[in-house]
Parts: C-alpha cells; sequence; structure tokens
C-alpha cells in the first residue's frame, strides 16, 4: 500500500463536508440538487408565483366545481455555474505519520478556504443585487449610501429598530420564513456588538429560551434570528463595491427561498501524490503531497423583495 491508497480511503470525502457547515449565508438559500452526471452547467432554481385570496372562489353545496379558479406559474430563474479549485502542497514528507498529520492541516486549510469563497459568492450576489432592498439606520433620517458614508456617530449605527423595520419591510412584501425561527439577519461581529449591547435586545432576549437550530445563531429579536457572519460585505466609499478597509457593513435580512445555491454535498476532494524527479512512488523521503477540491457553484438573487441589505457604520475599532 502506497500514500495514494491511504489518503484516498481517509480524505477523499472530508473537504467539501467540512466545508459546507462553515458556509453560514449557503445553508439559508434555497438550494438546487444536482442529477448524477449532469453535464450542462446552467442551473435552474424554482420560483412560482405568489399565492392570492383570489385563487379562493365560493362554492355551492351539492353542485360539481368543474372550473380552475386560478393557475399557479412556476418560473425558471437561470444561473451558470463556474468550476472553482483549492489545493495545498506539503512537500519533503519524511514518513507516512508525518504526511498523515501534514495533511490533516492541507484539508482543514482548504475546507476553510472554500467555505469563505462561497460565502463569497452569496453575499455579493445579495449585497449588490439590483432586485434586493436598500434600508440604512432609521436615526440616519434618509435612505441614502451618500448620506452614510459621510455620516458619523450613533445615526449611523444599527438599533434593534433597524431589525424591525427591515422584517416588517419582509412581512409587507409576504416573504416566507424560517418557521419558527422566523427571517434570518446576517450580522458581521461589528455589527452584532451593536445590536447585542442596545437595551431593546437586551431586555427582550432575558425572557427568552437559549434555544439553537442554525450555525451561528445568537439570539432572536424583532422576528428574526440574529447570526454571526464572519465574512461580511463591506464597502468603502464606493457603493457596491467590496472593500475590506471599508467602514460601511452590510446586515442582509432574508427570507426563505430568497436567493438560490447549488448543493455542495454531491463534490468531493481529490487527495493525490505527485512524485518528484525520477524518484519511486514508495520513495516516502522525496515526495509532495497535494490535497484539492474541485467544485462547481452558481448563486441567484430569486425574489429580490425578500430580502433586506441594511447598511450601518459601528461602534467597535
Amino acid at each position: 500500500t502506497d500514500f495514494t491508497s491511504i489518503f484516498q480511503a481517509y480524505y477523499l470525502p472530508e473537504a467539501l463536508e467540512k466545508a459546507i457547515p462553515l458556509t453560514i449565508l449557503n445553508q439559508f438559500g434555497q438550494k438546487n440538487q444536482l442529477k448524477k452526471g449532469q453535464w450542462s452547467t446552467v442551473v435552474d432554481w424554482i420560483q412560482p408565483n405568489d399565492p392570492t385570496s383570489g385563487d379562493v372562489v365560493t362554492l355551492t353545496q351539492g353542485s360539481q366545481y368543474a372550473t380552475a379558479s386560478g393557475t399557479v406559474t412556476v418560473a425558471a430563474v437561470s444561473g451558470s455555474m463556474i468550476l472553482y479549485g483549492c489545493s495545498t502542497t506539503i512537500s519533503n514528507i519524511l514518513d507516512a505519520t508525518a504526511g498523515i498529520n501534514f495533511m490533516e492541516h492541507c484539508e482543514e486549510h482548504v475546507s476553510d478556504s472554500i467555505a469563505i469563497k462561497v460565502d463569497d459568492l452569496i453575499r455579493t450576489e445579495i449585497a449588490t443585487g439590483t432586485a434586493t432592498v436598500d434600508r440604512y439606520p432609521t436615526a440616519l433620517g434618509t435612505n441614502a449610501f451618500a448620506n452614510l458614508n459621510s455620516g458619523t456617530g450613533a445615526t449611523t449605527t444599527i438599533k434593534t429598530q433597524d431589525i424591525l423595520y427591515a422584517t416588517t419591510n419582509l412581512r409587507i412584501n409576504k416573504a416566507k420564513d424560517f418557521g419558527g425561527k422566523g427571517y434570518m439577519a446576517a450580522c458581521s461581529p461589528q455589527v452584532m456588538a451593536d445590536v447585542l449591547s442596545d437595551n431593546a435586545f437586551i431586555n427582550v432576549t432575558a425572557y427568552q429560551a437559549a434555544e439553537r437550530t442554525f450555525n451561528a445563531e445568537a439570539g432572536k429579536i424583532a422576528g428574526a434570528t440574529l447570526v454571526w457572519h464572519n465574512n461580511p460585505f463591506i464597502e468603502g466609499t464606493v457603493e457596491n463595491t467590496y472593500n475590506s478597509s471599508g467602514s460601511i457593513f452590510s446586515t442582509m435580512v432574508f427570507g426563505k427561498n430568497s436567493y438560490g445555491v447549488v448543493d455542495m454535498s454531491m463534490f468531493q476532494m481529490r487527495p493525490s501524490v505527485n512524485v518528484l524527479a525520477e524518484a519511486d512512488k514508495f520513495d516516502i523521503y522525496n515526495m509532495n503531497l497535494t490535497t484539492a477540491a474541485t467544485f462547481y457553484f452558481a448563486t441567484k438573487v430569486l425574489r429580490g423583495n425578500w430580502i433586506v441589505n441594511l447598511r450601518s457604520k459601528v461602534n467597535y475599532s
């Protein structure tokens, strides 16, 4: 048995399996279940029309009902998958035990990198989408990026009231929620610090039972479950352009099936052993160990009015 069979047996399915729970936004999207052997890179998500009371009619007991009162149409929202890959290589492995130990770290690095990349794609689609609803702190007094950019102090930060107004917007648009969890609010750690220190939040959560179901939950307020999002969309002075050094953070408040993602569980990592020079494959003193994962991914906003992109500055520094 050489290194290839050892790592195939233990590491083949691991990288993407570990990446999936790390992708905070991916768990809430409408997942497209790709068919086995699918060759097309175009994926479709389902977008049925909204229900209406007009589809319900009055019936007469004993009379046959033969006419349909309403028609359900299902639109297909298409997206193109892009192939992504990530790999790490360790050289000059001394023995099999060291190789296995190093591979564990490589695998973790690949998993984390994939999770961040997937989250990057989803957050950008949501934050920069023209169909999503943009809101700003109520205290700012205006719903404009320029005013937030030039503003300072308490008027630029999020309060519990802002989360309430975001969920109110979703309710007005009849956005579906996540059952007992309500809507989701993905908050950066900086924004979360502002919300959790707000007296309105503290007073309400003092009476809440500590129940958690989704990854990274922090609490529930104003009909939304607050979720820690450690990879937020940040802007500087240019709207809709990511800037890691910027001061404007996006808090994404959304309903169920508001955006689509690809089910990543079908993809697998592919570790391999690369031989250096002319060394024999069993020569563990002269080989590289490469851990790699490839996957297709696509994401798309399905119902922009079921997503509120709440921009703000933060107190944390």
